[in-house]
């Protein structure tokens, strides 16, 4: 996850969700992952070059919101959203950009998804069912 937030700093979160997330995957299933952005100038239908992973053997579907989006998916109730942060787990959190900013950070983060970022190593399989291995 080192690669995310090199190449691309602005993601503040990676969130695998789905049926890879709930153990339910078989051969051939896909990953589906929601990026949280710190903000991001590309429309939504531009920004999938940009985040989809690389060295993954398996198909890998990506959602990039920013967070200012997700908010509004939030307020409105979008059930795509409440299941993606119901079921999902933590892959990557970015550190707060300073220690004054680490309670703003949380709050954010526990708004958008059900678990905080410290609990991501807890909650995260050394390697979900085998399935995700480097090409």
């Amino acid at each position: 996850m080192r690669a995310v937030q090199q190449r691309c700093p602005e993601v503040d979160r990676v969130i695998l969700f789905g049926l890879l997330a709930r153990g339910d995957a078989v051969p051939g299933s896909d990953a589906d992952v929601l990026l949280v952005l710190r903000d991001t100038e590309l429309p939504f239908r531009d920004r999938l070059p940009r985040y989809l992973p690389r060295g993954v053997a398996m198909s890998v579907d990506v959602f990039a919101y920013t967070r200012a989006e997700l908010e509004g998916m939030r307020e409105s109730g979008n059930p795509f959203l409440a299941r993606a942060l119901r079921e999902g787990m933590d892959l990557f959190c970015a550190p707060p950009a300073s220690a004054a900013l680490a309670d703003l950070h949380l709050v954010k983060v526990e708004v958008l998804c059900s678990s905080p970022c410290a609990d991501t190593a807890r909650r995260i399989p050394s390697r979900p069912r085998g399935l995700l291995r480097p090409r």
